[in-house]
């Protein structure tokens, strides 16, 4: 069975038009988000709407959405396309054109040296989102002594940061 991944316009239209697919929407901010607002789900919407096909979103915090897709709870999700090769095969995984970036920033006290490697960041609080551990990239900071702090969504960062 090859799994899909919605990123987001996938053509859903060959495999699912007739049944419809449950797709797993992992909380990102401004691209997948609780209510259908984000701008992933915009597009997929109006796909699915010109292409006559249904689906449902399932909502979950981005390590239950991981979880849930990698025990192949369900088909499809949001992004993760490289996490998805990575652990599947690329055979095994049907994916749109990237429509987007993923960047992490790591933000610095004005007046303080700004932070230019991994490596400077070891001993220092770093935040970051309970499913970020399932990432390639999250090792990089371990390996490298860095002690990161997950949270169940990134505004609980952004409030730490803040005070």
């Amino acid at each position: 069975m090859k799994i899909l991944l919605c990123v987001p316009m996938i053509l859903l239209a060959i495999t699912f038009s007739i049944y419809g697919i449950e797709l797993i929407a992992p909380e990102i901010i401004g691209l997948v988000e609780e209510g259908e607002k984000g701008q992933y789900q915009i597009v997929l919407r109006e796909a699915a709407k010109r292409g006559n096909i249904s689906y449902k979103e399932i909502f979950y915090p981005q390590k239950r959405a991981l979880y849930e897709f990698f025990n192949q709870e369900y088909p499809c999700i949001y992004a993760y396309t490289d996490l998805a090769v990575e652990k599947l095969g690329k055979q095994q995984v049907i994916a749109s054109f990237p429509l987007g970036v993923f960047k992490q920033y790591i933000f610095t006290k004005k007046g303080e040296s700004t932070v230019s490697s991994i490596k400077q960041l070891k001993g220092k609080i770093v935040g970051g989102v309970l499913g970020d551990d399932e990432q390639s990239w999250y090792s990089n900071f371990t390996q490298a002594g860095v002690d990161l702090h997950l949270v169940r969504q990134t505004e609980q960062n952004i409030e730490m940061l803040q005070s």
